[in-house]
C-alpha cells in the first residue's frame, strides 16, 4: 500500500478556468491566497462538492477546476483533478493594488439544485429512463456521462409527467430513483448516472490502521442518531383500474433490518417505520432494491470523524476499514461508508471526515 503519509510528500494544487459547457480548459490559470482554499465533499448534500477558493485577481468567466498532484519522495506521483466548480457568490478585500477574493464554489449540480422545470416533464410508456436523464442534464448545458453497469434499456411502465416547478435535480432524483440508479458528478464537471450499488457490496476502498503509513491523526470523534433510525421499509404502488398490461392493480415489498442490527425490531421492540409510494408500476426485485437502499442510508446510527491526510481517489460513498487499537476503550475494526470529507488545499491536503460505521 503506498505510503501517502511519507516525511517528504509534496502536495501542488493548480487553479484553471474551464468553459462551462464544453469543459474544456481555456488556458487560463489563476493565482489564490495561500492557505485559504478548501473543498467539502458530502455524500447525502445537494451540490455533493462545494469549496472556498480566494481568487487573486480577476474573477474567474466560466468554471474553476482545481487539479492536485502529489509527488511522494519514492519517486510515486498521483496527478489528478480534485473538482470542477461554479463560482455562485464570493467577497473580497482590496488593498495596495491587491484584490482577493472568497469565493463560494459548488459543483455543476448547482444548474440543477438552483433550477426548475418551467413546463411539464412528460413521459410515456415504454420511453427510456436514460433519454429522459439526459434531456434535463443538457436542457440546463451539463454533460452527462453514463458509468459502467447502466442498463440503458430500463422503460416506463406507463405515461405520466412530472409536474412543472418541480426542482429539477428532485426530477433527475426521481426517474433515477425508480430504476436504483444514482445521480452524482466527477471531477472533471460531468453529472454521472450509475447503477446504485449496496455499501455491502463495494470493495474496500482505502484501510486506516493505527501506526501504519503515518496517514492519520491519532483518536476520532464518535456520534449517534437514534432518534433517526429506520428499520423498516414499505414500498408500494397502486392505481385506480387495472391495464391491459399483466401489473394488475398493486404491489407492495417490506424489508427490515436484520435481526443482529442493533437497532432491528428484535433488539429494539419497536418498528420505526417508512412507506415510499412510487408512481409507476414496478417489479418486486426493484422494490425491494429501493427499499434497501432506504434503509443503508438510514438504518445505521453510529458516525466517526477521523483526520488524515489526503489519500488520492478516495471519495464519498467509498466503503474504508478502519482499525484502532489504542485510542477507545477497546480494540475497533470497522467498515465504514464515507459521507463526508473536507480538505484543506495545503501540505499533505489534510481531511476531517466523517465515517459511518457499518460494522
Amino acid at each position: 500500500m503506498t505510503d501517502w503519509g511519507a516525511s517528504g510528500r509534496v502536495d501542488r494544487y493548480e487553479f484553471l478556468e474551464v468553459d462551462p459547457f464544453t469543459l474544456e480548459e481555456t488556458g487560463r490559470t489563476f493565482d489564490v491566497a495561500d492557505g485559504e482554499q478548501s473543498i467539502t465533499w458530502g455524500y447525502y448534500t445537494d451540490n455533493i462538492a462545494t469549496a472556498k477558493i480566494a481568487v487573486v485577481g480577476a474573477p474567474p468567466e466560466g468554471l474553476i477546476r482545481v487539479r492536485h498532484t502529489v509527488t511522494l519522495p519514492d519517486g510515486t506521483v498521483d496527478c489528478r483533478n480534485l473538482a470542477t466548480l461554479f463560482v455562485d457568490g464570493f467577497s473580497g478585500s482590496a488593498s495596495g493594488g491587491l484584490v482577493k477574493r472568497g469565493d463560494a464554489c459548488y459543483s455543476t449540480l448547482i444548474r440543477y439544485t438552483k433550477e426548475s422545470l418551467i413546463n411539464d416533464f412528460a413521459y410515456r410508456e415504454g420511453g427510456l429512463l436514460l433519454d429522459e436523464v439526459r434531456a434535463i442534464v443538457e436542457s440546463e448545458g451539463g454533460k452527462l456521462r453514463v458509468l459502467p453497469g447502466l442498463d440503458a434499456t430500463r422503460a416506463h411502465t406507463r405515461s405520466d409527467f412530472i409536474e412543472r416547478d418541480t426542482n429539477k435535480m428532485t426530477a433527475l432524483n426521481t426517474l433515477a430513483g425508480w430504476v436504483s440508479w444514482q445521480m452524482g458528478v466527477d471531477p472533471d464537471g460531468y453529472v454521472t448516472v450509475a447503477p446504485y450499488r449496496l455499501p455491502s457490496e463495494k470493495a474496500v476502498s482505502y484501510t486506516f490502521e493505527a501506526g501504519e503509513n503515518c496517514t492519520y491523526v491519532a483518536g476520532y470523534d464518535y456520534s449517534t442518531t437514534r432518534g433517526e433510525v429506520v428499520n423498516r421499509v414499505v414500498v408500494y404502488w397502486s392505481r385506480e383500474k387495472e391495464e391491459d398490461d399483466g401489473w394488475g392493480l398493486t404491489s407492495r415489498v417490506q424489508v427490515e433490518l436484520p435481526d443482529e442490527s442493533q437497532c432491528s425490531y428484535r433488539r429494539t421492540g419497536r418498528h420505526q417505520s417508512k412507506l415510499i409510494q412510487l408512481d409507476d408500476p414496478t417489479g418486486d426485485d426493484e422494490m425491494r432494491a429501493i427499499g434497501q437502499r432506504y434503509l443503508d442510508e438510514n438504518g445505521a446510527i453510529d458516525y466517526i470523524t477521523i483526520r488524515h491526510v489526503g489519500i488520492p481517489g478516495l471519495q464519498v460513498g467509498d466503503v474504508v476499514r478502519y482499525i484502532n487499537d489504542s485510542d477507545g476503550s477497546a480494540p475497533v475494526d470497522w467498515l465504514c461508508m464515507v459521507t463526508e470529507i473536507d480538505m484543506k488545499l495545503g501540505h499533505a491536503a489534510m481531511c476531517t471526515s466523517k465515517l459511518k460505521v457499518m460494522r
